[in-house]
């Protein structure tokens, strides 16, 4: 799902509630049986670090961590065996790249590690932010494909928060958050 919007409309602050970043004002926020806003903090991070992946307009990759261990992360955190990692490296065209620490990959290349990152541990919900937001308009169009592809080809669900029009294309459904409403397009 597409989730567009202006700068400022609201978009990142809907992840923060879905991703149980941030707490609502009023009301509750349920995914399936959870009910996120009853979770205290060490269960909020319990439920992101199980439930979610996030992929960031920054991409927020440890510097200091090769490719490889940037995806494999999240599976460590979540007690479960990196077996796929190369796979999943290879399937985002990043074969024989996980070696390369962020500060040797290009833009590109660190938001497919962060994409790979978000999809290695299978969560249910892939949060992204402006996943395209610091990258050309060919590299936008490849990550925005792979993104939609992974996410089918392994039933994930994904909300993409973006002010850009072309990952409509790659969308199932879309919403626009207008004055702090949604309204479908």
């Amino acid at each position: 799902m597409v989730l567009l919007g202006r700068s400022g409309s609201g978009k990142s602050t809907l992840l923060n509630l879905l991703g149980a970043m941030d707490r609502p004002c009023a009301g509750t926020i349920r995914m399936g049986d959870i009910e996120l806003t009853a979770l205290d903090e060490p269960g909020r991070t319990r439920f992101r670090r199980r439930h979610l992946g996030f992929i960031f307009q920054a991409y927020n990759l440890i510097p200091t961590l090769s490719a490889r261990e940037n995806v494999a992360l999240p599976l460590s955190l979540n007690g479960l065996a990196d077996g796929d990692v190369e796979a999943l490296l290879a399937e985002l065209g990043l074969a024989g790249r996980g070696g390369a620490y962020p500060d040797q990959l290009s833009g590109g290349e660190q938001q497919r590690v962060a994409i790979a990152r978000a999809l290695a541990h299978r969560p249910q919900l892939i949060l992204a932010d402006e996943p395209t937001g610091n990258l050309d308009a060919q590299t936008s169009a490849q990550v925005l494909a792979l993104l939609a592809q992974a996410c089918r080809d392994k039933g994930q669900t994904l909300v993409m928060a973006t002010h850009s029009e072309d990952a409509l294309r790659h969308a199932d459904r879309a919403l626009q958050l207008r004055q702090g409403t949604l309204h479908p397009l």
